[in-house]
């Protein structure tokens, strides 16, 4: 297509390609000049940054040009806000644990631990327990199938999905979704969420709900909680 108003793809001497360019007309001082938004490409480690008026006809623009920058990916910006982290490492079986709804959350991480990026924790899931059906508004959900089976229903399949061991599902956020042990053995499951602080908040409330009354709190109490941190719990079919 033209210069005007649409995609080209140079072919530069030596059988070098350069980034496509896209021109459109831009306000600059007091004169209008034809340039192309900036290009950032994510290469390895390297961010690099190509100026959005490297392209300009002579003596139409009195702004003055950006030279090209090279940083690394650790420097960029959209790095520069998040909070530090530590390496954090567990070994097996160990890390804040938390009873949700009959089923014993082991974190291998939580919000707190990861810059408020994501939680990892390992369910420990006994027969006939599980996750009611739930809507998430805020996070994304991932679960893999450590050992032992569960049975998945989650909005958009076909029909409830079996997940032994290996087994993965990715759960997005607005997708309706609930589990249940409906084997004979514990099943062990390692579930993240993205982003993951205010899950790790409402399990920690479910946590002590069940302990002041020392039994799985009752559906009302556990969807008031929910609604607190943006999560809908559905009451059960029937």
């Amino acid at each position: 297509m033209g210069a005007r108003g649409g995609l080209r793809d140079v072919q530069a001497a030596g059988g070098r390609r350069e980034a496509p360019r896209f021109h459109y007309p831009h306000e600059c001082c007091d004169t209008i000049e034809w340039v192309h938004p900036p290009i950032v490409l994510f290469s390895g480690l390297f961010v690099h940054e190509f100026p959005s008026n490297r392209l300009q006809p002579a003596g139409i623009s009195r702004c003055a040009s950006q030279p090209v920058q090279w940083r690394t990916a650790m420097d960029s910006d959209s790095n520069r806000d998040l909070p530090q982290s530590s390496p954090l490492w567990r070994a097996p079986g160990t890390g804040p644990a938390l009873d949700v709804l009959g089923v014993t959350h082991i974190y291998k991480a939580m919000a707190s631990d990861t810059g408020d990026q994501f939680s990892i924790w390992e369910s420990i899931v006994p027969p006939g327990t599980g996750a009611p059906a739930h809507t998430h508004t805020r996070e994304d959900e991932a679960f893999y199938v450590l050992s032992g089976e569960v049975l998945i229903e989650v909005e958009g399949s076909a029909g409830p999905l079996r997940l032994g061991p290996g087994g993965f599902l990715f759960g997005p956020r607005n997708r309706r979704h609930g589990y249940r042990n409906t084997g004979t053995v514990p099943a062990r499951l390692l579930v993240f969420a993205m982003p993951g602080a205010g899950l790790d908040r409402m399990f920690t409330a479910f946590d002590a709900a069940g302990k002041g009354s020392a039994q799985i709190p009752a559906f009302d109490t556990i969807a008031a909680i929910a609604e607190q941190y943006g999560v809908v719990v559905h009451p059960p079919a029937g």
